[in-house]
């Protein structure tokens, strides 16, 4: 007699399958007693220093001195015909009565300098009888032919100073300061009639030892 094997499946029944691996593992629950590892700090890199641009100072050009002498820019910027537009109050009669006085001045500058040149020609003569005979003599000597050359050379500077006004007069500046292209004041006029400066010029010219 035929034994038939019963199947362990019975009809019906669902079919079991084996569950599909993915990539993901499931952690498995640490044995009983295991030591477990401690995980490592992950250290993360130190950031690198931000390296600050050096900047140079910019090169420091070395500025000019000044000029002084602050004249020969105005008198440069300020042309003729700029002086000429400049109103004095000046009538014609006025620079009449100023010429007159420029040219009595000329001539007394004229006679002083004639003076005082003679007065050293005559001091210097080659006569012997009059050669000083001690040194004391001769220092007091020396210094009257300084100050004599000291005159001579004032006077001269003064007589250009004349001339120049007596240019002004005839080319229609005269008047006006050349430095500021404004009025001279008449009573400064009348006191020197060759300045060519207003009154305000002249002293800071007089502050910096510059001729006014």
């Amino acid at each position: 007699m035929v034994v038939k094997r019963k199947s362990s499946k019975t009809a019906g029944s669902p079919v079991k399958h084996a569950p599909v691996k993915t990539g993901t593992k499931t952690p498995r629950p640490a044995a009983k007693g295991a030591v477990k590892t401690p995980e490592k700090p992950v250290v993360k890199p130190a950031p690198s220093p931000v390296k600050t641009p050096i900047t140079r100072p910019a090169a420091v050009t070395p500025s000019l001195p000044k000029p002084e002498h602050k004249a020969a820019e105005a008198s440069a910027a300020l042309t003729e015909a700029d002086l000429r537009k400049v109103k004095t109050g000046l009538t014609r009669k006025d620079l009449d009565h100023y010429q007159e006085l420029l040219l009595q001045k000329r001539a007394e500058v004229l006679g002083t300098v004639d003076s005082l040149n003679s007065e050293r020609e005559n001091g210097t003569g080659g006569n012997l009888s009059n050669m000083p005979l001690h040194m004391a003599d001769v220092g007091t000597e020396n210094y009257e032919q300084e100050n004599t050359l000291h005159l001579v050379e004032s006077e001269r500077q003064l007589l250009v100073e004349i001339n120049d006004a007596l240019l002004r007069i005839k080319n229609g500046t005269y008047g006006v300061c050349l430095e500021r292209g404004v009025p001279i004041n008449r009573a400064r006029l009348d006191a020197k009639p060759w300045a060519k400066y207003c009154i305000e010029a002249a002293r800071e010219k007089e502050k910096m030892g510059l001729p006014s």
